[in-house]
């Protein structure tokens, strides 16, 4: 690692701001043909920005340290130059006084009593994941070329740890089931940390030598390109992997199983209650849903009868209406036929009448002509009869 520092200069310009982005181009470009692994900006002021730069080895380091310090960069936008100024960054790595001092002042070691166990945090778990080994396995793989590993322990990856330490730290556990679930990279599984407990001090001591201030790389086979990844590196302070934690932590871990369990039985016998009521209550909807169709099907072939009987009765009453129908065309047939004879008769009747009449007008005519020297008396004679006829042909008629 190495600070790089961009000096500003004192004057400003009203409305002009500096590009983080612009200063970090225009550095890259400067270490031409060398390459950063990573550059970010630490701190940016009005005075000064301060990015942080990290490279491959310490010769690329010292090369690039060499361009560039002392050395002035062109902005766009401005007509002074910036001033650079590099050095190697200060790495924060374990010393043996650190862990001798830590293990003398604590009460709870015993005084001869030396650290074996380092802690190791933000793994990447996608780098120790295969298909066929765990990831404990790769674990110890990795980390056994430093001396034997005695015993590890992966807290990240154990779903009962939170648990436990909350029973240790408060003597229940409170947070199971409550609240609002961790979304950090470590809850979801992203990193994880690991414990691990060398069989000697001499291997611990390596392990603590060999990864201060280093970066974890990845070889792929076939990749050409080196993936790296910051870690933690700690020795254990809290005694994670004494016999006496594991076996309390064991103990607490076992309980919060067997807890789980129960609690699954319990849920199981839960579940099959649950199943006889629901099977019991669907087997009385059935019943009950074959009732109301009985009820339903009675009811509808009650009313398919009264459609029956209504749809008889109209029929009926439209046969009883046909037949008066008829009824009455054969009463007006008749009705006509009748008028049609008293036509035919009265017509008849006119006619003999007529004739009748006739007849006498035609003998009267011709009585007088044989008879004109009769009386006066026989001439009113003769229209007596006449008339008398007439009035008997009238009551004919009216009969």
């Amino acid at each position: 690692k190495l600070l790089i520092t961009v000096i500003l200069p004192e004057k400003k310009i009203v409305g002009k701001m500096i590009s983080n982005w612009e200063v970090m181009e225009t550095i890259k470009k400067k270490i031409i043909p060398a390459v950063f692994l990573s550059l970010k900006v630490c701190i940016s002021s009005l005075t000064k920005v301060l990015l942080e730069a990290e490279v491959a080895c310490t010769k690329d380091q010292a090369s690039i340290i060499k361009k560039i310090d002392g050395n002035s960069i062109k902005l766009s936008g401005f007509q002074d130059k910036f001033n650079i100024l590099a050095e190697p960054a200060k790495i924060k790595i374990l010393k043996k006084h650190e862990w001798e001092a830590f293990f003398k002042d604590n009460v709870d070691y015993d005084l001869h009593e030396r650290p074996d166990t380092v802690h190791l945090d933000d793994l990447p778990t996608s780098w120790f994941k295969s298909d066929s080994k765990t990831i404990e396995e790769n674990v110890i793989q990795t980390f056994s070329k430093f001396g034997d590993i005695s015993a590890t322990a992966f807290p990240g990856l154990d779903p009962y740890e939170e648990r436990v330490n909350n029973i240790l730290e408060t003597g229940c556990d409170i947070h199971h089931g409550q609240g609002f679930k961790k979304t950090s990279f470590a809850a979801r599984g992203v990193i994880f940390d690991a414990y691990i407990k060398y069989s000697c001090h001499s291997a611990f001591s390596m392990c603590i030598s060999s990864l201060n201030g280093m970066k974890m790389v990845r070889l792929v086979a076939g990749e050409t390109e080196h993936h790296y990844c910051n870690f933690k590196l700690d020795f254990d302070k809290k005694k994670r992997l004494s016999p006496k934690t594991i076996s309390t932590r064991n103990k607490i871990r076992q309980n919060l199983v067997e807890q789980e369990l129960r609690a699954q039985h319990e849920l199981l016998a839960l579940e099959s209650v649950e199943l006889e009521i629901s099977e019991e209550v669907e087997e009385k909807e059935e019943h009950v849903l074959e009732e109301l169709a009985e009820i339903e099907s009675r009811r509808q072939n009650k009313e398919n009868e009264r459609k029956q009987k209504k749809a008889q009765e109209i029929i009926r009453r439209d046969n009883h209406l046909i037949e008066l129908d008829k009824d009455i065309e054969k009463l007006t047939e008749r009705i006509k036929s009748v008028h049609d004879c008293r036509k035919f008769s009265s017509n008849k009747l006119l006619k003999h009448a007529f004739k009748h009449i006739q007849q006498e007008l035609d003998s009267s005519k011709s009585s007088k002509k044989s008879h004109r020297s009769h009386s006066h008396k026989s001439s009113r004679h003769s229209k007596h009869v006449h008339v008398s006829k007439e009035k008997h042909f009238d009551r004919k008629r009216t009969r």
